[in-house]
């Protein structure tokens, strides 16, 4: 039987130190480059699981930062006009596109004057649709105001009730009704108040 021995080199104990050396030097680099590897490799979102990725939670800073929070209600004012009220909570709001609906076998010369919650604002919809009975108009911060928030009127809707008409009648907020602030995609809008008013023609 041939021993293995044999068959290397015989080498001295420096020539054994300087291979010993070298291979511990390779091994660091070969352990360095895995480490590289590891740490360089791109990682999901959220923690990896056995059963799949779980998400990375939404910080609820960012969570209340877009909640909404405006109120839209209607008051009425006298027996010929409602007033269109907004709360805006504790956001500043720049816009507001209000779509109401009402019953045209009822009030008749409906008409919106802009409220007075935007300083010098910019009225960029006023419309009334006597057919669908429809209202839909909307107001806006100047090009040089600034973004506001509180309690205000967005604007006076006035209107004549039709003659030998005794009862009572409603405004409802239709769905393109919605507020809007600077910076955030989505309408802050939080809740919506509809109305129904008692009514004798003049």
């Amino acid at each position: 039987m041939i021993s293995i021995r044999n068959t290397l080199p015989n080498l001295d104990l420096k020539q054994k130190r300087m291979l010993f050396l070298i291979g511990s030097v390779l091994v660091v680099i070969i352990l360095a480059f895995m480490i590289a590897s590891l740490l360089t490799r791109p990682q999901s979102p959220g923690l990896n699981t056995l059963y799949g990725n779980i998400p990375t939670p939404i910080p609820a800073t960012s969570q209340s930062k877009n909640a909404p929070t405006s109120v839209l209600s209607l008051k009425k004012q006298s027996d010929t006009s409602i007033a269109v009220l907004l709360d805006t909570g504790n956001k500043v709001v720049s816009a507001a596109q209000i779509e109401l609906s009402y019953d045209t076998q009822v009030l008749t010369n409906v008409t919106v004057t802009p409220g007075t919650f935007f300083d010098n604002s910019l009225t960029l919809i006023n419309t009334v649709d006597p057919k669908t009975g429809t209202i839909f108009f909307a107001s806006a911060v100047s090009p040089y105001g600034k973004q506001k928030t509180g309690k205000g009127i967005l604007g006076i809707i006035n209107f004549t009730v039709l003659p030998g008409i005794t009862n009572q009648t409603s405004f409802s907020f239709l769905p393109r009704t919605k507020i809007t602030s600077e910076g955030i995609d989505v309408s802050v809008l939080k809740d919506t108040k509809d109305i129904t008013i008692p009514i004798t023609s003049q």
